[in-house]
């Protein structure tokens, strides 16, 4: 049985998924960058042990930006 594991990482050991069919615009990051700034991060991205992200790659480029 495979278990989930909560933990907290460095944003720099996530690597988004290449073929994520999701796109979005540098206007749309520095907007939710701005979000993150104000609020937090409050939704945490999802990835394998491997730091190969399953979920999350907008909010991941977002806390980038955010300079997280």
């Amino acid at each position: 049985m495979n278990e989930m594991i909560i933990e907290q990482v460095a944003i720099a050991a996530l690597t988004p998924y290449g073929q994520n069919p999701r796109k979005y615009g540098p206007a749309e990051v520095e907007k939710f960058a701005a979000a993150i700034r104000e609020f937090g991060f409050r939704v945490p991205v999802l990835a394998l042990r491997d730091g190969r992200l399953i979920d999350g790659h907008f909010r991941l480029a977002a806390a980038r930006a955010a300079g997280m």
